[in-house]
């Protein structure tokens, strides 16, 4: 997150620094807006009301810190040498009963959590294509009866009935996912198979090799895996939309 907010800030002093005309090649201290980054988390993992996520938490650490407790990092990072960038989010969980002060303060801020806990409710348990759609309009029809995001959901009831069915981009994320099982399911592989090693040089790049094969084959099968899941996402995207047709004719 921390990585992604830094490629946000500068994309937007790109911006800044153009739309303003400023030069950033002239000896002159271009002014710019002070930085504040907050992210809202909604996710169905327990973790505290808020909490700070640091880019020099991904950081390499120098040779021979490696195992080294990350809390003494900031004295690491004011030392001569020390990485010139750090971007820090502010994580504020915005789960249903969460942040409560904040929530009376923003009030469409607490409808929303209201809202994503009532669709969650609804949607437990539930199985097939048509089940999850029934179930969403059902949060839905809920939320509105109690004028939780009444006129948001009234005005964009198909938008938000097709963004809460499929939650987010399945197919980037089913990517992301092939990916980094088949990049994880290799590297492990290698390293494994050369840290196991113990009779010699020669059995140690052996064994390695082994392993390393024996991991690459999980991921193929990883990758595999995944492409069928792109293909069953295809299939049920079209049974949806079929689906959509039939209760639109229906109504």
């Amino acid at each position: 997150m921390p990585l992604r907010g830094l490629q946000y800030f500068a994309a937007m002093y790109r911006t800044y620094v153009k739309v303003n005309g400023y030069n950033p090649h002239r000896r002159k201290v271009i002014p710019l807006p002070i930085p504040q980054y907050i992210v809202f988390y909604n996710g169905e993992e327990k973790c505290r009301e808020i909490w700070e996520m640091k880019l020099s938490d991904a950081f390499l650490l120098p040779e021979g810190q490696e195992n080294s407790d990350r809390r003494t990092l900031p004295s690491f990072l004011s030392t001569p040498g020390a990485p010139a960038l750090e971007c820090t989010a502010l994580v504020l969980n915005i789960n249903h009963g969460k942040n409560r002060e904040l929530m009376e303060k923003c009030k469409k801020l607490g409808e929303y959590a209201q809202f994503v806990a009532c669709m969650r409710r609804h949607m437990k348990g539930k199985t097939t294509e048509k089940e999850k759609l029934e179930a969403v309009n059902a949060a839905v029809d809920e939320c509105i009866r109690k004028g939780i995001l009444k006129d948001i959901l009234i005005k964009n009831r198909a938008e938000v009935v097709a963004t809460s069915f499929w939650g987010y981009d399945a197919e980037r994320h089913l990517k992301i996912e092939k990916e980094d099982s088949y990049n994880d399911g290799f590297q492990d592989g290698i390293k494994q198979g050369i840290e196991q090693g113990i009779e010699s040089e020669k059995n140690n790049t052996l064994r390695g090799r082994k392993r390393a094969d024996t991991e690459k084959n999980r991921a193929d099968a990883e990758k595999n895996r995944a492409d069928t899941a792109e293909q069953e996402l295809f299939r049920l995207r079209e049974e949806f939309r079929k689906l959509r047709e039939e209760l639109a004719g229906a109504n």
